[in-house]
């Protein structure tokens, strides 16, 4: 035998040279690294791992510092294991155009993994950097394809033998084990059969006991030591099973329940080959179960009621009079709305309680002082570790809650309607701020919750904030944690968080940048990758929390100053991106539909909109803008005049993104801007002793024809409006009349 293992081996070997290539993974001897005791370097094709700290010492027999374990090969592995890395299928490449790689941040190169000890440019390549940690060669463990798909039914009229076959691919090393493990569903334990392996195929011929469900399981191990595993679920069957479909509610649901309540669960079951027998609903988790009355009808109602809280696992099933059967399992939660345990060392982002139930939040340290950034949206009492929070309606809030170790944290309450549902909008004009997560903008609101003079307490409902910059050169090089921070804080300060995405632009905004890069396919790819990057990250934190998106201010704006059509030329169709493949109403469109899909498909609780432009619509007004063409009425009928030219611009202006396709695929609001600071100052001659010079100053007329100017735009759309960049605060010591 041992020839044979020789050469099982030495085949083995060149495998893994093919799939590692020369270096084998591991980095290569250089002179400038410091290496720590009990590394790996590979230096003239061998590897070596030294006893010290080692510093220009090269590796070979004349340096006892350096320990020769031999050639990289198959057998490197198995004498020593600590430098397989197993867990590597899912770890992307290093690449050397990413802008950074963060700390404990995990990457491939040249089949070695590699973590980032530290902030590193992506530039710096992993085996000569002292930033990265060689953590051991990709192993890519035995890869199993079986012959049946999972939950796949065989009809046989009479038992008889079943040839249980899989391919395998190796990934480089020897298959020391390869077993089939077969049991009945219902029975505890596996019985374990060696499987033949041929060509890259593993089989066993083997015959079912019974007609019944059985669970397979399919294990290689290699000589790396590493082990997988592929479980399948078939059925050995007399005949074709019923039609069994689940209708309401999915698995997977939560339930909010004061008491225990039946839940409805509907269902279609339907014969096949032979009538239906019997339909059963088990409680697992109760160990109860209970029939349903066989019908004529192919849709079924059962009312199930709970009889604990937490995870629940349930199993239907229905069987055909030759005992062939069909089932699913399902797993429902069911929430305790009036208590929950909770640790100050793992604090989720907000705590959530139902309008109309009292909450206790048991935690593991005594509180000492509470603080709300709303104290109207419900009672707060705490007794020792024990904070009791009694509703007054549903909304958010931002809590601060001083612990007795003198600790101060800072987390978001929601109260959820009394059906269960996330509130959305209070039912008071929402106000919101722009925010960054840098320390000023957290600690003015971490430390603004004043409960002893509401007038200085920085109570608020929205925070909004930028990812912008492009998705070639933009928040996901600067700031990949961007959106993840601003979510989260938003969360513990009980506010709802805005987006404003905005990357058709990059570094510079203009019509002729945004042209230029609605027209370039490879940009406007980079772009939508760039949506879903955005909406991914938003999606894993805030979980069923309500979220806004505004789109690409100021985009629209470009296009309707230069009076581009919706058949303008474009990189983007509904379905393609290529040159010129669309419109810029395809555009908008397509953009629509990307993030309604993912809203429906990933249940996000969102809701989305563009931003237009009160300066949009162009030769319309004059040097100071649409809201002051009043300015110059010389009686009330020019005033009216004047007041319903600004009325049908705000008409004109939607109508424009209207036909661009901003309210396709289920848009929610129209966001509007005023304009901000940098706008402020702009005009002729102004003077800052007469704030009526200053071309965005405006006064209670001004405001007034905002508000029409608004309402036409609410009116024209049927949409709730945004109003943008509203600028706070007052002159200090004019008189002038104005």
């Amino acid at each position: 035998m041992k020839p044979y293992l020789s050469s099982l081996f030495l085949l083995a070997f060149y495998s893994l040279q093919a799939q590692l290539g020369n270096n084998c993974g591991i980095p290569s001897w250089n002179s400038t690294i410091g290496y720590l005791a009990n590394s790996h370097v590979l230096h003239n094709a061998t590897v070596y791992t030294n006893t010290n700290w080692s510093q220009n010492e090269e590796p070979n027999a004349n340096n006892t510092n350096w320990v020769n374990l031999g050639d990289c090969d198959e057998q490197l592995i198995i004498d020593n294991p600590n430098l397989a890395y197993t867990a590597c299928q899912n770890l992307n490449a290093w690449d050397s155009t990413v802008g950074n790689y963060f700390e404990n941040d995990k990457l491939t190169y040249k089949h070695g993994v590699y973590r980032a000890k530290y902030w590193v440019a992506g530039s710096e390549q992993p085996d000569v950097s002292d930033a990265y940690e060689f953590l051991g060669i990709c192993i890519i463990p035995i890869e199993i394809t079986p012959n049946f798909s999972d939950q796949q039914t065989i009809i046989q009229n009479t038992l008889q033998p079943l040839n249980v076959e899989a391919t395998i691919n190796t990934n480089g090393f020897t298959v020391l084990e390869h077993k089939i493990r077969i049991k009945k569903t219902t029975a505890q334990n596996f019985d374990e059969f060696d499987m033949t392996l041929s060509n890259n195929t593993i089989s066993y011929n083997w015959t079912p006991s019974a007609y019944d469900d059985y669970d397979l399981q399919y294990y290689a191990k290699n000589s790396a030591g590493i082990e997988t595993t592929v479980d399948r679920i078939i059925k050995i069957a007399i005949s074709t099973p019923p039609n069994l479909a689940l209708s309401s509610p999915d698995s997977g649901q939560s339930f909010i329940q004061l008491n225990f309540s039946p839940i409805s669960i509907s269902f279609s079951a339907s014969p096949t080959d032979n009538a239906i027998a019997t339909i059963v609903l088990q409680d697992l988790t109760a160990n109860t179960s209970s029939n349903i009355s066989v019908t004529s009808s192919t849709n079924y109602t059962v009312d199930w009621t709970p009889t604990s809280y937490g995870e629940n696992n349930l199993k239907l099933t229905v069987t055909d009079t030759q005992g062939t059967s069909s089932s699913i399992d399902l797993n429902y939660t069911i929430v305790d709305p009036t208590t929950e345990n909770l640790s100050f060392d793992q604090l989720p982002f907000q705590l959530k309680a139902v309008h109309s139930i009292d909450k206790d939040f048991i935690f593991d340290k005594a509180i000492t002082e509470i603080k709300s950034r709303d104290p109207s949206l419900a009672s707060l009492s705490f007794n020792s570790n024990t904070l009791t929070v009694s509703s007054n309606r549903s909304g958010r809030t931002g809590l601060e809650i001083t612990t007795n170790d003198g600790k101060k944290h800072f987390i978001g309450l929601r109260i959820d309607n009394t059906d269960g549902t996330v509130p959305r909008f209070p039912s008071h004009i929402s106000i919101g701020s722009v925010s960054e997560d840098i320390t000023d903008d957290v600690d003015f609101f971490n430390n603004g919750i004043n409960n002893t003079n509401l007038m200085l307490n920085n109570r608020m409902d929205v925070r909004y904030t930028y990812i912008n910059g492009g998705p070639l050169i933009g928040w996901n090089t600067w700031q990949p944690d961007r959106a993840i921070k601003f979510a989260r804080n938003s969360l513990k300060m009980g506010l709802i968080p805005f987006f404003i995405f905005y990357n058709i632009p990059d570094g510079g905004e203009s019509y002729t940048t945004n042209l230029e890069h609605i027209r370039d396919p490879n940009y406007m790819t980079a772009y939508f990758d760039n949506l879903e990057l955005f909406l991914n990250q938003v999606r894993d934190v805030v979980d069923d929390e309500f979220f806004g998106v505004i789109f690409e201010p100021d985009f629209l704006g470009y296009m309707q100053q230069n009076n581009e059509p919706p058949t303008l030329s474009t990189s983007v169709s509904a379905t393609t991106i290529a040159q010129d493949a669309g419109t810029l109403k395809t555009l908008v469109e397509r953009i629509n539909h990307e993030i309604d899909s993912k809203r429906q498909n990933e249940n996000l609780n969102l809701e989305f909109g563009w931003q237009l432009n009160l300066w949009a619509k162009p030769n319309v007004s004059g040097i100071r803008g649409i809201i002051r063409e009043t300015d110059n009425a010389n009686n009330a009928q020019e005033f009216q005049t004047e007041l319903q030219k600004i009325r049908q611009t705000a008409i004109d202006i939607y109508q424009y993104g209207n036909t661009m396709g901003i309210m396709s695929s289920n848009a929610d609001f129209i966001s509007i801007d005023k304009y901000g600071l940098d706008a402020l100052g702009y005009s002729n001659n102004s003077d800052p002793a007469d704030p009526s010079s200053y071309t965005w100053f405006w006064n209670n007329d001004h405001w007034l024809n905002y508000y029409e100017f608004v309402d036409a735009l609410h009116e024209e759309s049927g949409k709730q409006i945004i109003l943008w960049q509203i600028p706070v605060g007052h002159i200090n010591g004019s008189t002038t009349t104005n």
